[in-house]
């Protein structure tokens, strides 16, 4: 969840979480480094402040026509603190031209602080220039359902045909555990990463990159979910402030070239969002690109070093816990995500598959900055804390196209720690 000085998102996902347990709405189940690498430096993990990158390519074809999906939902960082508001002022600060177009749905608020949104009724504006130009009144409907998001990915395609598309999603965010998405409206579920996935695809678009103004949401379940429709993500291990991404920057970029590559403008939205001289005691900024194309061989190189871990649960127990409860964690450790670098980088060198592992996941990670230490970019689930939780987080991820492979290591290691045997 975005956050406000301290901890509110926490409080709210705790009560969500039960919430989400006890009731489905649908009744489904729901960085600097050497180029070509991400790890920061040769001690776990990285440090805090640093940048870890590859490469980027040069910019595309300047002029090229760039529609960006803005699914905005409001919730109580709208209806308490004007947050969603504030950020479209960022936006239009920005003056941009086409060929650059930005389309905003809003909703999931109870009231929005900018007038011309009014009430809670789902709209769809576009941007043009410093003005707000609305396109339509949706009426009621429930901004964290899956549809919705389809409906407008759906109207984007047909309305306004690009060359190029970007979506970014605003809002809260529960990682791998509970997905993305509160409507104020509709309180008792978030949308989760199966139904995202379907959301996407039925939206009938291919996207530069797909990018969450949320917290928590850089997880390899999540990257996972978008690579069959999205070429980047950008995303954030930890919470975030509740005034989130920066716009007015890096708007002004991509309007003065609508060629610039997904991997520059990435960069630029992740050096905005870590701006150290703009931090507080209570920012835990964190921010990724991540190369989507890349992600199914991190997850087949992470099945091979979690069947390893699995032929040692029973004599090791202790040693499993003890390395996953060392790497770095998120949230609080309430949602059961940890770095993935951090993780493989306490092995020892010698394990075997920690190196195919390392390069796997240095070749995802593209781009990373952070505020705190051990956050390298990515995260992973990683059930300790909430085993009831399990086998629904687990049959979504076969939704989402896991291996049952996967997922013998963690079957064995629930087990483990439910039975004591």
């Amino acid at each position: 969840m975005k956050r406000k000085k301290v901890w509110r998102g926490a409080l709210l996902l705790t009560a969500l979480f039960f919430l989400c347990l006890l009731q489905s709405c649908r009744g489904t189940n729901r960085g600097t480094v050497p180029t070509g690498g991400t790890a920061a430096s040769d001690e776990a993990g990285g440090k805090a402040g640093e940048r870890r990158e590859t490469e980027l390519p040069p910019s595309g074809k300047h002029g090229q026509s760039f529609t960006l999906l803005l699914y905005m939902i409001g919730s109580d960082l709208e209806s308490e603190d004007g947050a969603a508001s504030n950020d479209i002022a960022e936006i239009l600060a920005a003056e941009t031209e086409m060929p650059l177009r930005i389309l905003i749905e809003t909703g999931g608020a109870k009231s929005w602080k900018d007038p011309q949104i009014g009430d809670h009724a789902g709209r769809r504006f576009l941007v043009e220039k410093n003005e707000l130009t609305e396109l339509e009144n949706l009426g009621e409907c429930n901004m964290s359902e899956g549809e919705t998001l389809s409906d407008f990915i759906t109207f984007a395609r047909e309305s306004y045909p690009s060359e190029r598309y970007a979506l970014i999603l605003w809002n809260h965010g529960a990682g791998t555990l509970m997905g993305y998405g509160h409507d104020e409206n509709y309180p008792e579920c978030m949308m989760p990463l199966s139904e995202l996935r379907q959301a996407l695809a039925a939206g009938g678009l291919r996207f530069d990159f797909v990018g969450f103004d949320a917290c928590l949401m850089s997880t390899l379940e999540t990257a996972a979910a978008l690579s069959e429709n999205a070429d980047y993500m950008i995303a954030s291990e930890e919470t975030e402030p509740c005034s989130g991404w920066k716009y007015t920057g890096f708007l002004r970029a991509l309007s003065h070239d609508t060629g610039l590559s997904a991997e520059l403008l990435g960069r630029k939205i992740v050096d905005d969002f870590t701006d150290e001289s703009e931090a507080n005691y209570w920012d835990f900024n964190t921010l990724a690109l991540i190369r989507l194309a890349a992600v199914k061989n991190v997850v087949d190189r992470l099945q091979d070093i979690l069947k390893g871990e699995a032929e040692q649960v029973e004599t090791e127990y202790v040693g499993i816990v003890q390395h996953a409860a060392k790497t770095k964690s998120f949230g609080e450790g309430q949602y059961e995500q940890i770095d993935l670098l951090d993780y493989i980088d306490r092995f020892p060198e010698e394990t075997s598959g920690r190196k195919e592992l390392e390069q796997a996941a240095e070749s995802a990670i593209v781009y990373s900055r952070s505020l705190v230490e051990n956050s390298c970019g990515l995260a992973f689930y990683y059930p300790y804390r909430r085993p009831e939780s399990y086998d629904r987080v687990r049959d979504m991820l076969c939704e989402i196209g896991y291996p049952s492979e996967y997922f013998l290591f963690f079957n064995r290691f629930m087990n483990t720690m439910i039975t004591g045997q």
